[in-house]
């Protein structure tokens, strides 16, 4: 699971706003040019800047930089990095 990383190392704020909250994830952040979307159920935007924070320490990105975009409860842009 993705999250697990968070779970383990992240600070509380990071978990609970990842944990329950990250609907999908989508996105090719493989390259530099590359870019996560992910959707989530938060309606403001410091939530998802720990989402975003926070999705750099997942597993598989943990050692190169990703560029994301989080999206709120209805489809908007609530953070990008």
């Amino acid at each position: 699971m993705r999250y697990i990383r968070v779970r383990l190392e992240g600070t509380p704020e990071q978990i609970e706003a990842v944990d329950g909250h990250v609907t999908s994830v989508a996105g090719d952040w493989s390259t530099p040019s590359g870019l996560a979307f992910l959707a989530t159920d938060h309606t403001e935007a410091e939530p998802a800047r720990l989402v975003a924070e926070s999705f750099g320490q997942w597993e598989t990105n943990a050692e190169s930089d990703v560029r994301v975009a989080v999206y709120g409860e209805q489809q908007n842009l609530l953070y990008a990095d």
